[in-house]
Parts: C-alpha cells; structure tokens; sequence
C-alpha cells in the first residue's frame, strides 16, 4: 500500500515560477519548519515527516481554515490508485454484494436474475484481485515451501445478494441490505465489501454512500436551500423513463 501526501491539494498549491503566492514562507513562518521540507511536501517528495512537523502542519491548516480539526491528520493522506489490487488482495475477508432483480409478482427464485454487466464485473474483480491487475507474474516473489510464488489473497470471499429496488418491495429490500451491511460492519477481520453495480441494482451501495458522507440512506436532498449543502458531493442521473432511487 502506498501513500501519497495531499497538503498541496488542501491548500490549492499549484507550482508556478511566474507566481509567488507565498504559499512556503506562510507555512514556514507558522510552523518552524525548514523551507525546504515544506517545499518537499507540497511537491509530495519526502519519504517520512516527524510526528512533531505533522502537528505543526494540522494547527496550521486548521487555524486557517482549510479543515476542521476532526478531519486531520487523514485528510492530509491518501491511497496510490496504481496499488488498488493490492489493497484488495491484502484484505482477509472481501465480500461482494449485488442486486438480485425479479419481476413483478414472478415467483421465487424463476423469475429472478442478475445483470449481465454485474456478473461481468464480479469476474473482473475476481481476476484483478487474484492476478494483482494481471501484474502478478512480473513481481518478483519469494519462493515457499513448495517452491510456488508467494501473492497476497485473501482468505475468504463471500458473494451477498440482495433484492434490488422496486416498487412492491421496498420494506423487504431495505431489510435484507441493513441485514447484509450490519453482518459485514460488526465482523472483525481485516475486509473489505464491495457494491457491485449502483444504487438503482443494488441497494448496499446507499448505505456505503450513506455512511462515507455521514447523511441518511434512501432520504433525498434535492430540496437543499443551496445545493453545497448536500452531503453527497456527487450525483447519479437516470433516464427519465427508468426508476428513480429515492435518495
């Protein structure tokens, strides 16, 4: 897992000769650091920061407004995207979670199906997280026992299906996915859970929003005084002829 450090995109810091905003000397004058480490963390160049430099740094991004205090110090660190095969692989436990649909009054399990585009992207994902993004066989491993390279996986994964929207079952659909949801929250191994699909197909994913963003599953919010006022910072459009997700 690699870790790149975001303090030039909190601030908005774009490099620029022909520019001066005085971006390096405020940071410095502020928080006692040397010039050029804070020019090495802005360009995302240093390789470890003292925890003392890194208090500096959240005192200063906070007095000046750029986070809150409860943000910190995670917003200042993010994940490489190159590695998201790893960070999937390294995981004990990986569940993925789609949306079962079923027609109206169909009985069950015949008149029930899963999305061919679903089903396509669970095998993606079954590859990527077994072959590292196919990059597996240019890494070069340590040998085990039985002389076969060694590659992260995970121990287990789990496969949950839920009830996708519809309008006659609203009550059994958000039962089954709280269901699902709370089981993978409470466990305690190293997981990860994947929503496959959107919120149209597979309601767990309004509760992985929901909970990411901290606002309410399944409420909508398009009647905000003003729309920075959502706590989702982005949105999902439909066609007008579709079904519409409540949220």
């Amino acid at each position: 897992m690699q870790y790149s450090f975001r303090l030039a995109e909190i601030l908005g810091h774009v490099p620029d000769p022909r520019k001066r905003p005085g971006t390096v000397k405020a940071i410095v004058e502020y928080t006692g650091l040397d010039r050029h480490q804070v020019s090495a963390l802005l360009k995302n160049e240093v390789k470890y920061i003292p925890l003392k430099a890194l208090s500096r740094l959240c005192d200063y991004l906070v007095e000046h407004g750029y986070v809150t205090a409860d943000q910190l110090p995670g917003a200042l660190f993010a994940v490489e995207p190159e590695n998201f095969w790893e960070l999937l692989a390294r995981r004990q436990k990986v569940e993925m979670c789609l949306g079962v649909r079923r027609a109206t009054g169909a009985e069950l399990p015949h008149g029930s199906w899963l999305v061919a585009s679903d089903s396509l992207l669970m095998g993606e994902l079954l590859n990527g997280i077994s072959t590292l993004g196919g990059t597996a066989k240019m890494q070069s491993t340590e040998a085990n026992e039985f002389n076969s390279p060694q590659r992260p996986h995970p121990e287990l994964l789990k496969q949950s299906l839920v009830w996708s929207p519809a309008d006659d079952n609203v009550d059994e659909m958000r039962s089954r996915s709280h269901a699902v949801y709370e089981d993978f929250v409470e466990s305690t191994s190293d997981r990860a859970l994947i929503g496959l699909g959107s919120v149209k197909s597979n309601s767990v994913i309004e509760l992985i929003v929901s909970n990411t963003f901290d606002c309410d599953p399944f409420v909508n919010q398009r009647y905000v005084d003003d729309p920075s006022l959502r706590s989702c910072p982005f949105m999902l459009r439909y066609r007008d002829e579709e079904r519409q997700p409540e949220s």
